[in-house]
């Protein structure tokens, strides 16, 4: 059995690579069967990956929206980003946070699910990657892709680690930043 555990892991893990480009997708179903040494089923799992991209358009060119990045994570509670000017490109990784991120509830951000106590967004220590990708769209225009990957760790005592869904605010919020910046 301890081996079914090592491959779900990978498997897992294998779900959060990083791609070099931002791209909207639609949530993907998976099911995972694991045999035990006899062939018969000792667990099926079916997940459900969402990678989640908004996308947002910004009057403004692509190099002045890629300027604005870093003030508009500062003005949301991020660090300041890694800039990739190459792919206009702004990502901000593994940045832990507990309770609120700026001025904003856990929860009101992120859905990691709910216990007895309220939602655990607001409870857990989540660590969150945050990325955007700017993209012209002709001399004025530009598209704001970002994506939000947390993982929300419970430190009530018991172990356990929840991927967390994104509520879409964070990614609006950015946006809106941006545009403040941009003027």
């Amino acid at each position: 059995m301890k081996w079914s555990v090592a491959v779900l892991m990978l498997v897992l893990v294998g779900c959060g690579a990083r791609e070099p480009e931002l791209a909207p997708r639609s949530p993907v179903d998976e099911s995972i069967t694991i045999t035990g040494p006899d062939g018969t089923i000792a667990s099926d799992l079916r997940l459900r990956r969402e990678d989640y991209v908004a996308r947002n358009r910004v009057s403004a060119p692509s190099a002045d929206v890629v300027r604005a990045l870093p003030a508009a994570f500062a003005s949301v509670g991020l660090p300041v980003p890694e800039i990739d000017g190459r792919n206009q490109m702004a990502i901000v990784q593994s940045h832990v946070v507990s309770r609120r991120l700026g001025n904003a509830r856990m929860s009101s951000l992120l859905d990691c699910g709910r216990g007895l106590a309220g939602p655990h967004a607001d409870s857990y220590r989540i660590h969150l990657t945050v990325s955007t990708q700017v993209m012209p769209e002709g001399e004025d225009e530009s598209s704001v892709l970002t994506r939000v990957e947390a993982i929300g760790q419970n430190t009530g005592g018991t172990s356990g680690n929840t991927r967390c869904s994104s509520t879409g605010q964070l990614e609006s919020r950015i946006a809106a930043a941006i545009r403040e910046a941009v003027g």
